[in-house]
């Protein structure tokens, strides 16, 4: 497989079809404007700052420590501003921006926290610091029965890659810890996987990404591997195959 800026862009695009809705309508909320500055930390491949653009808000900045991806999304956006960066320590001033937020993001830092105590640190008083999405591994289901190993074995993967899996149900301790106000954590809407909602070829690849990690190890095989896709393949053909991920999404006011 060629997981290449192009491969995890798709996926990334697929994430921000995910939150869409609600992260237009935290925007919204939060009054966005054209000329109101967001910057987004974490930026990838520019998947969630285009769409944002294309809703109407055109001061946009972001960042990323991921050179690679960074560079495909200058090339397909231009007019955005993003900077390589470590989100532990952002290149901006304090108080800089009305807004300033992360999406699937959270989950791959090794101390949130401190993460969030910068975005705080870049947000005017009065502004607002935004969790877009942050999922709970520990908490999936997957259905059918057969395939309720793999779940288990995804998540081992992802903590391989040094993941918090837990991340979601974290969102709110966090953003109270940081003393912010007004804060707002929900779930988003549950969305089961369908054969005619989601990308089926995707979302395996990006588990059997995941499985490499064990693969590695020696701790599964190939042929173990090959078995799981064989199931899921039938599962979602027979229309019983389920995969729910709670995910968590808030917002909170910098004093």
């Amino acid at each position: 497989m060629d997981f290449t800026p192009r491969f995890w862009h798709k996926c990334f695009i697929q994430q921000a079809g995910w939150t869409k809705e609600v992260r237009r309508y935290i925007l919204q909320t939060l009054r966005a404007a054209r000329t109101t500055p967001i910057l987004e930390v974490g930026c990838g491949t520019g998947a969630v700052l285009s769409q944002i653009y294309q809703d109407g808000s055109h001061r946009l900045f972001g960042v990323d420590i991921g050179l690679p991806g960074l560079e495909f999304a200058r090339s397909r956006n231009p007019h955005l501003r993003m900077t390589c960066a470590d989100g532990l320590r952002l290149p901006f001033r304090e108080q800089r921006f009305a807004i300033t937020l992360c999406h699937y993001f959270l989950m791959w830092i090794s101390d949130p926290m401190a993460v969030l105590e910068e975005m705080k640190r870049v947000t005017r008083s009065g502004g607002y610091l935004v969790v877009l999405a942050e999922p709970d591994y520990a908490a999936r289901q997957d259905e059918p029965a057969e395939l309720r190993k793999l779940g288990e074995l995804q998540n081992m993967a992802l903590l391989a890659l040094e993941a918090n899996i837990e991340i979601g149900g974290q969102v709110r301790p966090l953003l109270e810890k940081l003393r912010l106000e007004d804060i707002h954590v929900s779930m988003l809407k549950p969305a089961f996987t369908r054969p005619a909602a989601r990308d089926e070829s995707l979302e395996w690849k990006v588990i059997a990404f995941d499985l490499q990690q064990l693969v590695s190890r020696g701790a599964l095989d190939q042929q173990q591997v090959e078995r799981f896709r064989l199931l899921d393949e039938r599962a979602r053909h027979e229309g019983t195959r389920r995969l729910f991920i709670p995910t968590y999404f808030g917002w909170a006011k910098v004093p």
